[in-house]
């Protein structure tokens, strides 16, 4: 599974989100859909507007439930 990592080294804090469309609003403000996770619109305005963070894609190993 690819996730995507944005930090911000100002508030020293980050996010991780497995949407592309969601790190790039995080990582810009801009988004090419309307459609926005409310972790990225929150994430987002710790940000100053024209501040531009990287977008680190992680490849996460995907964790399966042992069945009960």
């Amino acid at each position: 599974m690819e996730v995507h990592w944005i930090w911000n080294p100002q508030s020293r804090q980050g996010v991780i989100l497995e949407d592309h469309s969601d790190a790039t609003y995080a990582a810009t403000g801009k988004s090419l859909t309307l459609d926005i996770s409310p972790i990225a619109m929150v994430f987002r305005k710790d940000v100053l507007d024209d501040d531009v963070l990287t977008i680190q894609t992680i490849d996460m190993p995907e964790v399966i439930k042992p069945e009960e």
